[in-house]
């Protein structure tokens, strides 16, 4: 039995070449030309979304009739600031909306850490993106609830209603008309990194 090396090295130099110049084109058609298509589209959806924030950036009017309708349906939300305004400013404003609809203020807020997301990029590894989370408990009807939750979105002080929870109020209540509602309220402040926990 002849070993095939033996029989490449007898074939003429010009069969070599031939062999080897097919070995190379099968190798680069099935390996290396779906790698090279492959990163050619990731490197096109990169560029698209890249020119897409970069519009944004440059012209945040090319979106402007759903940033106003965003607006109209949640209202204005500002960005995080400072923590010392920016927490007096969310307490008065929920404040005011709860003893508008005549609730009882025994609301509790812990501050906790925003979740990695575009708004951490933004505002870099300098500063530490916080949450300000308010808990509300109260009973109401659910026109009275529906209208505080609709007024805490409005709030620009307000960056989101991040949990609501409703259970059967009072046992006294035959009409079933009061419930029990747990509203959470957030506000977003930046805090210089090594500052607080």
């Amino acid at each position: 039995m002849t070993n095939p090396t033996n029989k490449f090295r007898d074939l003429p130099r010009a069969a070599r070449w031939g062999i080897v110049a097919v070995g190379l084109l099968v190798a680069y058609f099935v390996v290396i030309e779906p790698v090279i298509d492959t990163i050619n589209k990731v490197n096109s959806k990169a560029d698209d979304r890249i020119s897409q924030l970069v519009a944004l950036t440059h012209d945040p009017s090319g979106n402007a009739a759903d940033i106003a309708l965003g607006v109209r349906k949640f209202g204005e939300v500002l960005l995080p600031g400072d923590e010392q305004t920016r927490s007096v400013a969310f307490g008065r404003r929920v404040s005011a909306i709860l003893a508008k609809h005549k609730i009882n203020d025994n609301s509790t807020t812990r501050k906790m850490p925003l979740g990695q997301g575009p708004l951490k990029d933004v505002y870099g590894d300098a500063s530490r993106i916080d949450r300000l989370v308010r808990e509300v408990q109260f009973e109401g009807t659910p026109e009275d609830i529906a209208a505080v939750i609709s007024e805490l979105e409005s709030a620009p002080e307000v960056a989101a209603v991040s949990r609501i929870q409703i259970r059967h109020g009072d046992q006294k209540d035959t009409a079933g008309r009061i419930l029990k509602a747990t509203v959470s309220a957030e506000a977003w402040v930046v805090s210089e990194k090594g500052r607080g926990r």
